[in-house]
Parts: C-alpha cells; structure tokens; sequence
C-alpha cells in the first residue's frame, strides 16, 4: 500500500533543491550549535508539557542530539555571515500535562534564528499540524523514528486501521513511512509519500 503525489513531490523537491542550492546546501551542522538547541528544546518541551522525552527518567524514547536537524541556512555571501538558520527537533510529551490516555504526543518543533548573535527561539510547535490541517495523515501518538536526508523527512510511525482489526487503543495496526517536503509555495511541510512497511495483525479479522 502506497500513497504518492507524483506532482507535489516533484514540485517541492525542485523547489527545495533550487532554494537550498541559492542558500548555500543544507551541509554538515556545527555540534555545539546543535547541543544549543537540544537545550532550548529542552526548555521548551518541558515548559509546556509533562512526560517529556527530555526528562532524566524518562522509560522509553530519550531526545539526544541526533534527534536534532538542520533544515535550512541561509547565508550572506558578500558579507560572508548567516542571515537565517532553521532546525526540527523530534521529541514526546503530555503537552498541558492533562494525564489521561491518549494524551501523549510526539512533536516536530521547529527553532529558527536569524542571525548568529542571536538565540534559536520556537518558530512553530509542531510542523506536523500543517501536514495534517486540511486531512488526518500522520497519527502522531506513535512516531518511532525521524530521520532527515537532503531535505526530506522520513517520519516512521502506526496508526489504526479502518475496520476495527488493531490490538485496542495503545497498539494499532499498521506502521508507515511518510516522505514530507517542503513546499516552498506555501511555506510548510507537506506529505508527498505513505508506504506501509508493517502488519502487526496480519491475521485479524475484522470486528465490525
């Protein structure tokens, strides 16, 4: 099973790549640079919510530095200094610590600075509210994984399926892999690919 907008991926990707290339290719991150924002996604996460992937004793996934991606630099040539800087960290919470089931969440927060001399600060809390604004995509309670290669996001995780054959509400059924690009028309990340890589209940029957 595979979902894929040949033309919007084919869009975005070129003008990904023509933004990238005018702004110097997304290359090799400064470390510290990403240790400072681990740090201020830190901050933020558990500002705002409870059960964080950042806290010290957290049981499952723990947020470190690889979770942290350089999306976007922007550089002034003559001047030789950046003029803008874009990361996406990956992390887990109860944002509004609420304590109930199904409240927890995974997030792709966005931190962006426009100089060197100033601080990374939140430019959105989670880049996957855009992905699924107009339509339900990506279920966000059960990201497993990230991973970012030449301006693409590959986001795995589950999701339920639509006859009732998942394993109750913590465990459903099918597990993706989402391609998202960036759409430099509409300034937000879109899902240009959905490909089913897993059945954990190959043979349930459906319920309804």
């Amino acid at each position: 099973m595979s979902f894929f907008n040949k033309s919007l991926f084919v869009k975005v990707i070129g003008l990904f790549i023509l933004s990238v290339s005018s702004q110097s290719a997304v290359a090799k991150p400064n470390i510290q640079e990403k240790y400072d924002v681990l740090k201020q996604a830190s901050n933020y996460a558990q500002s705002i919510a409870c059960s964080t992937t950042f806290a010290k004793d957290s049981d499952d996934y723990k947020t470190t530095v690889k979770d942290v991606f350089l999306v976007e630099k922007a550089m002034d040539y003559e001047e030789k200094n950046e003029i803008g800087l874009k990361y996406i960290v990956f992390w887990g919470g109860d944002a509004g610590c609420a304590g109930g089931s199904g409240t927890y969440s995974n997030y792709l927060t966005s931190f962006s600075r426009d100089t060197e001399t100033r601080p990374f600060l939140v430019e959105k809390q989670d880049i996957l509210d855009d992905v699924n604004e107009d339509i339900y995509q990506i279920n966000t309670r059960f990201i497993q994984d990230v991973e970012f290669y030449n301006g693409v996001l590959l986001v795995t995780s589950s999701d339920y399926s639509d006859n009732n054959t998942d394993g109750g509400n913590n465990f459903p059924r099918y597990q993706y892999r989402y391609t998202l690009v960036f759409d430099m028309d509409t300034y937000k990340w879109k899902l240009a690919n959905k490909e089913l890589i897993k059945d954990f209940y190959p043979n349930a029957k459906s319920h309804s």
